[in-house]
């Protein structure tokens, strides 16, 4: 078979995958249902689906699509600190325009462990230039439990195609198969595209893809064996050609190094405007959450979530107590098959080279997911690890340590790889364990776990809007912030009007939180005896023209708005209540 035949095959593998995984649970229902965790808030979705509508609407439209007060009237909203993925939505808009949002949403998170996937396969094909060994490692990069665990509803950190590309850009520009212009170019490309996929996983790729170059240019030196039997004359001629080799190489490497860094520097000149905007225009100063909160428990490497099929309901009273920022954040889990590989990996090419590159960059990454200091199921410990070099630096302050267990799945997916093509075990032992590494770590499908059904009430998507509101009107949309889909609500319409409120991150911006109606809008009843009076200067302070809640919601509405004095009206799914 030829290498492209070979590629497409290793491609239809993954789609048929990744479609027979995700598919059958939502019964196909692509405009219905979400490939999202029903368990998670809804707005991490509705917030890639809004930006897969806002950034073709904003560049057709003449907007700037980097600033907008169509949220959180009237604060004007910087969206490049938020996860709004442009690269993805300009890549998906001809899909969200004849098709919608939740069917953009779908598709990219159907194809993101495939191309995720295929990319490791290039790299460890490169690597090991072997089929099959290459196929397992572009699995357990793209079917990892990292990438099932952020399909829960990360989108900016479940399309991962960037990383494992640039890896295999770098190895075959290392084996002069590529030009150093188009490498140049290549690598400028990846880090623009991943710049508007997920900025804090651009800033983590470049700090570790340079710590990595740098350590491939001190760790690569010439092996050539001690000449034996040869006289002074001949061993001096030989030690002279060892010199020059070596000279030659080191002078290589830093080649290399410098062309990674000149395809970064091209990046970051054509991304200058954006910059500007993310440093001097509302700059989110500070973390947005502790590093030793959202850092990775060491357990959870050898001890499945409830996300992995196997052990996964059984490790569950243990693995809820885990470290880190929730369960949809707890993707380190390898499973004893792969761990093993790693090991017998280890002890087999510790002598080379490159085997030791590999045990030492796998052992580095697993320290930097572990955060500042070392904790077990929630309990620190005084011994410092290396993130703390890091954890108070302008930018890299906002990494979430944990999230770095995608480089640790990248670089042992090359060891699985490289240890299945090369090592001297036995063959039948062999395809054993990576029998065993895959059903170790299927995902546990079963549990509807990726099965996320949206309400979207006939109100959004019919001319009763335009009928009962002006465009432009200042809305507030209940349930708020997020707990409710009111991003999705406003992008159906086309952004027809503005709303007061939404979510754009974390953080509620600071005007509208020092109301009280905000707080009470917030946890769905009112907070205190004064609200009646709260709610009307709110009102009265944002100008808001309409307040809309869906039939079916959990909140207190009678109890909320029943200062107002108002009768709804009921249309379209909808309870309408307009304010004079």
């Amino acid at each position: 078979m030829s290498a492209r035949f070979k590629s497409l095959l290793a491609a239809g593998i993954y789609l048929a995958a990744s479609m027979l995984l995700l598919l059958p649970p939502m019964h196909f229902r692509f405009d219905r249902e979400l490939i999202a965790s029903a368990r998670a808030w809804p707005t991490d979705p509705s917030i890639f689906m809004w930006s897969f509508c806002w950034w073709p609407t904003a560049i057709t439209h003449g907007l700037n699509p980097f600033l907008t007060r169509l949220v959180w009237w009237p604060v004007k909203q910087n969206l490049l600190w938020i996860t709004s993925i442009p690269s993805l939505a300009l890549l998906l808009a001809p899909v969200t325009y004849f098709f919608g949002p939740l069917v953009s949403y779908n598709v990219a998170a159907l194809l993101a462990p495939v191309m995720s996937a295929w990319a490791t396969y290039l790299l460890c094909r490169e690597v090991t230039d072997r089929f099959w060994p290459a196929v397992l490692g572009g699995w357990l990069f793209g079917f990892s439990s990292y990438e099932f665990v952020q399909l829960g509803g990360h989108m900016n950190l479940f399309v991962t195609v960037a990383l494992p590309l640039a890896a295999w850009l770098y190895v075959r520009r290392r084996k002069s198969k590529l030009s150093r212009g188009w490498y140049v170019a290549w690598i400028a490309l990846l880090a623009i595209f991943q710049f508007g996929v997920s900025t804090e996983m651009l800033a983590s790729a470049v700090l570790l893809g340079l710590l990595a170059a740098l350590a491939d240019v001190f760790l690569r030196r010439p092996e050539h064996a001690k000449p034996r039997g040869a006289g002074p004359g001949e061993r001096g001629e030989q030690n002279e050609r060892r010199s020059c080799a070596q000279s030659r190489l080191l002078s290589g490497c830093w080649s290399l190094f410098l062309e990674t860094c000149a395809g970064l520097a091209v990046a970051g000149i054509l991304l200058l405007p954006c910059f500007y905007l993310l440093f001097f225009v509302h700059y989110a100063r500070g973390a947005f959450w502790p590093a030793s909160y959202v850092s990775a428990d060491p357990l959870n490497f050898i001890i499945p979530t409830r996300i992995t099929w196997l052990g996964g309901g059984l490790a569950l009273p243990l693995s809820i107590h885990f470290t880190g920022a929730g369960e949809y954040e707890r993707g380190a889990y390898l499973g004893a098959p792969l761990v093993a590989m790693v090991v017998m990996f280890i002890r087999e090419f510790r002598k080379q080279r490159t085997g030791r590159f590999l045990g030492l960059l796998l052992a580095i990454l697993v320290l930097l997911c572990l955060g500042p200091r070392l904790q077990v199921l929630r309990h620190s410990t005084p011994i410092v690890l290396p993130w703390i070099l890091f954890a108070h630096l302008p930018l890299f302050s906002k990494i979430f340590p944990e999230r770095l267990v995608v480089y640790v799945w990248l670089a042992a997916a090359v060891i699985a790889a490289w240890w299945l093509a090369a090592s001297k075990t036995n063959r039948g032992w062999k395809l054993a364990l990576a029998g065993l590494t895959i059903l170790y770590l299927l995902p546990n499908v079963f549990a509807g776990l990726w099965v996320h059904p949206v309400q979207n009430p006939a109100f959004f998507a019919k001319r009763e809007l335009v009928r009962y509101l002006p465009r432009g009107a200042r809305v507030v949309v209940l349930p708020y912030y997020y707990y409710g889909y009111s991003m999705l609500w406003q992008a159906e319409t086309h952004f027809y009007f503005s709303m007061v409120g939404g979510y754009t991150g974390p953080r509620i911006p600071g005007r509208l939180w020092s109301y009280p109606a905000v707080k009470a809008f917030r946890v769905g009843h009112p907070v205190s005896k004064h609200y009646p009076a709260e709610l009307q200067r709110f009102i009265k302070a944002f100008h808001v023209q309409a307040i809309i809640i869906p039939d079916h919601d959990s909140y207190d509405s009678p109890t909320l708005l029943a200062p107002l004095s108002i009768r709804p009206i009921h249309v379209g799914g909808v309870r309408l209540y307009r304010l004079p």
